[in-house]
């Protein structure tokens, strides 16, 4: 296969039809080599793909590679080896079971815009998508297509912009200045706030020091999260909200978009604010960002809240913290169902002897813990939980008040075998199979 001359180079859509066309042949030939016993004795043929790399492919020398929409293309410089490895990415491939029932393989070519979906997506779409149900994870993918889709066209627009390919280069500085700058924030503040030297004149020095470094610290955490801030909010806020905007009114941002804003309902506005206020990282972002000012204009121990940015900086913690909301609607639950249990617990106490659930204060006055059943509750949740026995606050029985002491042994004792041992078993354990799951 000889290069094409200049003139007679075939457009980009010919390329394709012709490259698939190879790619066709070769896993034919692969498969048909695969499936024959002599195939590993007999002598090596050269496949399609590999003559259009040897040719070059129609590349001619020094020609610039055709350059797709989003900057890259499928040209891909270099000659034929380019070419296969920049067309390559672009065709895909499936087996479907035809109308006559045999086997059949289809090529297609994908949209330039399917290289653009990010690995958060990616990631989002593993942990989301039904495991255990059969054939759900097939339903869920057609389900959102899309918003990924949605999501990929989003990304190639941006991605054409000068300015913003300018701010994504520096967005792992940003990312990484955020923790680093916290790090060493609240180091400065603990040797502040710890040590004090015994001279004033060292004191002023230190003081001196500490604002210096609160302030030039500071302005770069607010420069690092606004900018962070500014990129989730343009770069992934809007298609968070817009996909929790669907699930709520079933109406995609198409449909709203285009139509006129006397035609809003009222309620969209809420919903759109209540799915921007929900986006778990936005309001991390926005918090961090507040944190910074407050830390400049108020107090540097706000610069501590920074700290929290260990979680976008770790896999482990995003997933452990994905396993138990996706989770979040069981274990709430269970939890609500233990609190029942206690109050239960609160309420045969508070009927029975209130008077003996008492704190001892001694040299003082010893606390009444049970003056009332709300009382009485928050203290059997408290008190009964941290220490796991409920009996810590409750006054012991003589040796002659044999009702008492029954009452005692029995309460206790069934609180420690439902509560702290069955109970909390449960709720634990709901956690950890949900860690499992995920």
């Amino acid at each position: 296969m000889l290069p094409y001359p200049l003139a007679l180079r075939p457009p980009l859509v010919c390329r394709f039809a012709l490259y698939t066309l190879l790619r066709h042949l070769h896993d034919y030939q692969e498969e048909a080599a695969a499936h024959s016993h002599a195939g590993a004795k007999a002598a090596r043929t050269v496949g399609p793909l590999e003559l259009l790399s040897r040719s070059g492919g129609g590349e001619a020398a020094g020609e610039p590679a055709a350059a797709g929409e989003h900057g890259g293309g499928p040209g891909g410089g270099g000659g034929g080896k380019g070419l296969a490895r920049g067309m390559g990415q672009y065709i895909g491939r499936c087996e479907i079971v035809n109308a006559a029932g045999n086997l059949e393989r289809v090529y297609f070519r994908m949209p330039d815009y399917c290289l653009l979906l990010t690995e958060l997506s990616k990631r989002e779409l593993l942990w989301d998508v039904d495991r255990e149900t059969p054939g759900k994870r097939l339903q869920e993918l057609f389900e959102r297509s899309d918003e990924l889709t949605r999501e990929m066209v989003h990304q190639q627009r941006l991605a054409r912009s000068p300015a913003w390919q300018l701010v994504m280069r520096h967005k792992p500085v940003a990312d990484n200045l955020v923790l680093v700058l916290a790090v060493a924030q609240n180091c400065v503040i603990v040797l502040r706030h710890s040590w004090t030297p015994n001279e004033s004149e060292h004191l002023d020095r230190l003081v001196l020091c500490e604002n210096v470094a609160n302030y030039t610290m500071g302005t770069l955490q607010l420069c690092a999260c606004v900018l962070v801030f500014c990129i989730y909010t343009i770069d992934r806020a809007p298609l968070r909200v817009w996909r929790g905007f669907r699930q709520a009114t079933g109406r995609g941002a198409d449909e709203i978009l285009s139509m006129p804003l006397s035609r809003w309902h009222a309620s969209w506005f809420l919903i759109l604010l209540y799915y921007a206020m929900a986006d778990a990282q936005l309001a991390l972002l926005a918090c961090l960002s507040f944190a910074s000012v407050l830390g400049l204009l108020v107090s540097p121990l706000w610069f501590s809240v920074h700290l929290l940015d260990i979680v976008n900086k770790s896999t482990d913690l995003q997933n452990v913290f994905k396993a138990v909301t996706l989770n979040g609607r069981s274990i709430a639950m269970t939890a609500l169902f233990g609190a029942t249990i206690i109050y239960l617990f609160a309420v045969v106490g508070y009927a029975s002897a209130a008077e003996v659930f008492v704190l001892g204060n001694y040299p003082d006055e010893d606390v009444p813990m049970c003056t009332s059943l709300f009382s009485c509750f928050l203290n059997a949740l408290n008190e009964g939980l941290r220490s796991g026995d409920i009996g810590s606050f409750m006054e012991p029985a003589t040796e002659a008040d044999v009702g008492g002491y029954a009452f005692r042994f029995a309460y206790q004792l069934s609180f420690w075998a439902i509560v702290i041992t069955v109970l909390l078993n449960i709720i634990f354990g709901a956690m950890r199979r949900a860690g499992v799951a995920g």
